[in-house]
């Protein structure tokens, strides 16, 4: 059985952005998702399950397992419709490496939607981009919409915030690409064989400050006059498709 303490420490876990990063810890819930965390290198530190989630899936008997009831589930889930399982994962420590390996990373400016920020950071993990870097502005990658939308690429990518000015004078080797409505067509840029792609605000794009530092601005093609922008991570994604498939690496 659930205890008023537990259920008070969950929510509160999924509701504060501070007490998570304070407590260095985050919530995650359904079956994909934990799943995909427990062959992660996220340690799980709890989980609270139905009977009948249990039964499905052999767990490390090293994992604290508590079985609850559908009507607990629900006190503790932040979801419409609780999934079977809900969880609590230590927030891994992120350091800024000494060197980064020549490939494309995304350089985030004020993202925040949550579903935004989950599907890119899925984008990285599919296209085997580790590190994600971002504004302090950012939506925390730790918020349960978030962690859901990442369908468990939570457990594969971190995120390190830093200006962009100082992860180029950190590495100064790369160059950095500003994605927006109006540039050079990605296809007929000349671009280099690594680098950093810099996506904006869902509603104000990037930054005055951000594009100071980007080498140039980039755009996908628009076959159409009559709309006037694209989602920011249909917009990642096309752009990694190209800079990651399209051109010879």
């Amino acid at each position: 059985m659930l205890t008023r303490k537990e259920i008070a420490y969950i929510n509160k876990l999924q509701r504060n952005a501070k007490f998570r990063h304070k407590e260095r810890k985050f919530v995650v819930e359904t079956p994909k998702v934990v799943t995909a965390l427990l062959h992660s290198n996220v340690k799980i530190e709890r989980i609270y399950a139905t009977e009948n989630w249990l039964k499905t899936i052999n767990l490390p008997k090293a994992l604290t397992v508590k079985t609850i009831s559908e009507k607990e589930l629900h006190k503790i889930s932040s979801l419409t419709t609780p999934n079977q399982v809900v969880c609590i994962a230590q927030i891994p420590e992120v350091a800024l490496p000494s060197s980064l390996p020549h490939n494309w990373y995304l350089y985030l400016d004020s993202v925040r939607d949550p579903g935004n920020m989950g599907t890119i950071i899925r984008l990285c993990h599919w296209f085997n981009i580790p590190l994600l870097f971002g504004t302090a502005d950012c939506v925390d990658i730790y918020n349960p919409k978030v962690v859901q939308a990442s369908m468990g690429s939570i457990g594969y990518v971190k995120f390190i915030t830093i200006p962009l000015s100082n992860l180029l004078k950190k590495y100064p080797d790369f160059q950095a690409y500003c994605l927006s409505v109006s540039g050079t067509y990605i296809n007929k840029a000349n671009l280099p064989e690594y680098g950093f792609l810099v996506a904006g605000n869902e509603s104000r794009g990037i930054s005055s400050e951000t594009a100071k530092n980007c080498n140039s601005t980039l755009s996908i093609p628009r076959f159409n006059q009559h709309i006037d922008s694209l989602n920011v991570a249909m917009a990642t994604a096309m752009a990694l498709y190209h800079v990651k498939i399209c051109k010879p690496q």
